[in-house]
């Protein structure tokens, strides 16, 4: 593997690896969003059924990827049309920056700034990132209010939120560290029976965050409104808080996963913010792609999802995923947090114990700094962590705010353009029914990069899914909303175009109502 002719053969398929890569880069526009079933058929086929005892080589090897596992993925991250999730690109700046962390292949664990940049690259990009988001603002002291971290994703960052509110009430209420003594013991001496987290259409990954953590699933209650339980029902918030015996987390969704709607306005973060802060409770944002809301510019076009978007900086904690609307590659997600030392009390290992786990204390020819950022090891559940915080910096770098304004705008104005569309057709619904928005251009103004609608034809509506997604012209995923099928469209992706992409979607939905339409005329 080592010797000269393997160093050209690699340089000979790095050479043909590229021109693929390339040519299907420039044909992202025109090529289907889903691979066809025959090359799905020849790539599991064409796949070794068991280990090659002596290999086949770098050359046959690379010949399988290119010819036939490649033409058999989706274009889910290439496609301005690829609607499923909420999926992001990647920006030219940000697939290079990947191409150089993929060869250097460097683990972020320690910060050791005389050993490489590394650290000081993921430093330099988090506030970069908080100052596109305007989350850099200071504390009283000048020291910044928000300290941020890189993370697989928002699922992970969610996980710190709880994990951290979970230190936090039990602690202000008399326990030690929770993550040192146990939840058991934290809850005998904070005089704690239960530990619920308070939330209004949470993501699941919260869901799973307080099973992982010890709190349980049972401890997920929501305290939305009725109708639109995406918002906060200030009522039944307190209600809940006040309760005796109990601690708190207060989660709430800057863009809700589903229909993609805000759950509060800065007033009514102001108003969260004073329940939490009388009843002791920790307050998060889970903004995986809502918190970009903040990107936009300051016009009346956007003026509801940008207030939408206010307030959060109340909170303690805030998630988001690069992934999504940043157009980084997968998988990176970012947690802020205004208490890093309780972070660090849940993932450090106090130096003072490393004994008593029988873990031998390490240390560097050079040693790391004492203050500063801390070493990522000690703020995450990672001990090994990829570099993806490089392409988060290139492509902040490369396109700055008005760069990243621009490409919201465009997912925004095609998203409208498509609930513009879902509105006027006689064949679809745009949901969902909101109290006292009932014009089209309220609903649209509510809409930030996903909307949801069905066809009012359940005989259509059953199989609409199916027949978009079958032209493999654009694709969207399901969901079920007020007990019926309804489909999910989330426009995520750095290059779409507006006028060329929504005249694809209008093809689509039309060609498929006419043709139900015609049908039923023939039964």
């Amino acid at each position: 593997m080592n010797g000269k002719s393997n160093k050209e053969v690699f340089s000979k398929e790095f050479s043909t690896t590229n021109a693929a890569l390339l040519k299907l880069l420039d044909s992202a526009h025109e090529r289907d969003v889903l691979p066809s079933a025959a090359k799905l058929s020849h790539a599991v086929k064409s796949m070794p059924t068991k280990l090659p005892s002596t290999g086949l080589g770098l050359e046959v090897t690379n010949e399988h990827l290119l010819a036939d596992l490649l033409p058999a993925v989706s274009s889910s991250s290439l496609s301005s049309r690829y609607f499923g999730f909420v999926t992001g690109g990647v920006t030219p700046a940000a697939r290079l920056a990947d191409y150089i962390v993929s060869t250097l292949d460097e683990c972020l664990a320690v910060r050791i700034p005389a050993e490489t940049v590394a650290t000081d690259v993921e430093n330099r990009a988090l506030r970069m990132l908080a100052e596109l988001l305007y989350l850099d603002t200071k504390s009283a002291d000048g020291s910044d209010l928000w300290t941020g971290y890189f993370t697989p994703g928002s699922s992970t960052s969610n996980l710190y939120a709880v994990a951290s509110g979970r230190e936090y009430v039990l602690q202000k209420r008399g326990a030690s560290n929770v993550a040192s003594s146990g939840l058991l013991a934290a809850c005998t001496a904070a005089h704690i029976q239960e530990v619920k987290v308070l939330n209004s259409m949470g993501h699941p990954s919260i869901v799973k965050a307080a099973s992982l953590i010890g709190l349980g699933r049972e401890a997920f209650q929501q305290v939305g409104c009725a109708g639109e339980p995406w918002k906060t029902d200030l009522n039944k918030l307190e209600e809940a808080l006040k309760v005796a015996n109990r601690a708190c987390i207060v989660t709430v969704s800057c863009g809700e996963v589903n229909a993609g709607k805000f759950g509060t306005t800065a007033e009514k973060m102001q108003q969260i913010r004073a329940l939490c802060d009388r009843y002791g409770a920790w307050l998060h944002a889970d903004a995986a792609f809502g918190v970009f809301a903040r990107v936009l510019p300051a016009t009346d076009e956007f003026a509801c999802v940008r207030e939408g978007a206010s307030g959060i900086e109340l909170a303690d904690s805030i998630t988001g995923d690069g992934h999504k609307l940043l157009n980084v590659p997968f998988d990176c997600g970012f947690f802020f947090t205004r208490h890093p030392r309780i972070l660090e009390g849940i993932f450090g290992i106090p130096k003072d114990k490393a004994a008593d786990y029988a873990i031998p204390r390490v240390f560097f020819a050079t040693t790391p700094p004492s203050v500063g950022p801390a070493s990522p090891t000690n703020v995450g559940i990672q001990n090994a962590r990829r570099f993806r915080a490089l392409p988060a910096y290139a492509s902040l770098t490369a396109y700055g705010r008005v760069g990243y304004a621009d490409m919201l705008v465009r997912q925004v104005r095609l998203a409208r353009g498509i609930a513009a569309h879902v509105w006027e057709h006689p064949a679809y619904e745009l949901l969902p029914n909101m109290a006292g928005v009932n014009s089209k251009q309220a609903n649209l103004e509510t809409i930030f990069m996903l909307m949801i609608f069905r066809a009012k034809d359940k005989r259509l509506n059953d199989k609409l899914l199916q027949k978009i997604n079958e032209t493999k012209r654009m694709y969207g995923s399901g969901i079920i909303w007020e007990g019926q099928s309804t489909i999910r469209l989330a426009v995520a992706n750095w290059s779409v175009d507006v006028e060329r992409d929504l005249m694809i979607v209008k093809d689509v939905l039309d060609e498929i109502a006419d043709r139900h339409g015609r049908e039923q005329a023939r039964l």
